[in-house]
């Protein structure tokens, strides 16, 4: 299936008076414009819009892909405090015509998660993110901060990479994010994602694009040796295993909150099932699924 980005669309609808931003309904008709083109080669459009999860939601009522930038801080929530109901909230609500995404280029979303987090709660992440990108400070020059229509500030996001926040706990290598961030949609992975970088506060003082604290250049050698890392081959495997096993193709059954900080994440198709078991608590997991060719339960 073609797809185009549409970046930034929601800047689109300029019109005197407003915040100019996802203004309603001029946006609704930029949006029917860009497809009038694209309808013919049977091309899909994937909107980029990087606000508050609710403008998600708005678009695919209306039938349009989205990005799925809330999951890095539900799932960061999780890892740190072992608790689980708030991205199994998220998992059973959002929409199901999205991409998932844990690694951006310009770092991990904050007011996408507004409503889906307490106050309190986004501010534990933030906090302990901070950790990694207080040597930077000095040469951040962008706003952490941004005002809000009620006086109120709050941080857009985290100039951090996620591999970085991730290491703030002691998770065993490989906790599986790229298969829990599947559901209930496609995984997209950019290329920082497969070669992992933690933040550093040297490229922000090179003078150049502010956000170069998250967007390292790698060279061929630097990617040469990262995809020898075993946490990499781990991943590639489980990054394989999640675009070529059928179930994926099929429903999704996310399991109840019981309170004890487990995920379950259950794909089917017909006879083929594979099943994340994951506990936030003691950071195990264990993948079931049935092999392709015996039909015979697997652990991966």
């Amino acid at each position: 299936m073609p797809l185009i980005r549409f970046d930034a669309f929601a800047y689109a609808s300029k019109r005197p008076g407003t915040s100019c931003f996802f203004v309603e309904p001029n946006i609704w008709d930029v949006l029917e414009i860009g497809m009038r083109p694209l309808l013919e080669s049977g091309t899909e459009m994937l909107p980029e819009i990087h606000e508050n999860y609710h403008y998600q939601m708005k678009m695919a009522e209306r039938g349009y892909w989205v990005y799925d930038f809330a999951l890095p801080m539900l799932l960061l929530h999780g890892l740190m405090t072992g608790r689980t109901d708030r991205l199994i909230h998220w998992l059973n609500i959002c929409p199901r015509k999205q991409f998932t995404a844990l690694d951006t280029h310009d770092g991990i979303g904050v007011v996408d998660v507004a409503d889906l987090l307490t106050d309190e709660e986004i501010e534990l992440v933030r906090d302990r993110v901070d950790q990694i990108i207080l040597p930077a400070e000095p040469y951040l020059r962008f706003p952490g901060m941004v005002k809000e229509s009620n006086g109120k500030t709050a941080r857009h996001q985290l100039p951090c990479t996620y591999y970085s926040a991730r290491e703030l706990m002691t998770t065993p290598i490989c906790w599986p994010e790229r298969f829990s961030s599947s559901p209930p949609a496609c995984p997209r992975c950019i290329m920082w994602g497969c070669w992992p970088e933690k933040t550093t506060s040297k490229r922000s003082s090179w003078g150049e694009e502010p956000r170069s604290i998250n967007r390292h250049t790698f060279s061929e050698e630097e990617i040469r040796r990262a995809v020898e890392r075993p946490m990499l081959r781990r991943m590639y495997d489980l990054m394989r295993f999640r675009n070529t096993h059928p179930a994926f193709n099929g429903e999704i059954v996310i399991g109840p909150d019981a309170g004890d900080g487990r995920l379950t994440i259950l794909h089917r198709k017909g006879g083929d099932w594979a099943e994340l078991n994951a506990d936030f608590v003691n950071k195990r997991f264990t993948v079931r699924y049935t092999d392709l060719f015996t039909q015979a339960e697997k652990t991966f």
